[in-house]
């Protein structure tokens, strides 16, 4: 794990998992941060929040941690970047990226929601 300023940066192996966030919970936690996150090995599906999701080995993925997620992952390892909601908000320019994935091989693709 690493500090970056206000950002935070990890690696992560674990088991088979169910990660279930709802929005109770999100405002509960209190953490008012987006993660970008990709899987070294291994997968996941589910949803974040409406939109169904799912991927591998070399996608990178953004999660609005203010918001639903339910997934369901594989035996896995990842490398994730968790940083302040404030920071993120003016790149976005008004911009929904819960749930967005950027493909491996496939640059400049990404799967998302329309605005």
């Amino acid at each position: 794990m690493a500090h970056l300023g206000d950002a935070l940066m990890s690696e992560g192996r674990s088991a088979p998992q169910t990660f279930n966030r709802s929005r109770a919970h999100a405002r509960r936690s209190g953490l008012d941060h987006f993660m970008v996150q990709t899987f070294v090995h291994g997968q996941h599906e589910g949803a974040c929040g409406d939109d169904t999701v799912q991927r591998g080995a070399g996608d990178v993925w953004i999660l609005d941690l203010a918001q639903a997620t339910q997934t369901q992952a594989s035996t896995f390892a990842n490398i994730m970047l968790i940083m302040p909601r404030d920071r993120v908000l003016p790149l976005l320019k008004g911009g929904n990226i819960h749930g967005t994935t950027l493909r491996h091989g496939a640059l400049g693709a990404a799967d998302r929601k329309p605005p």
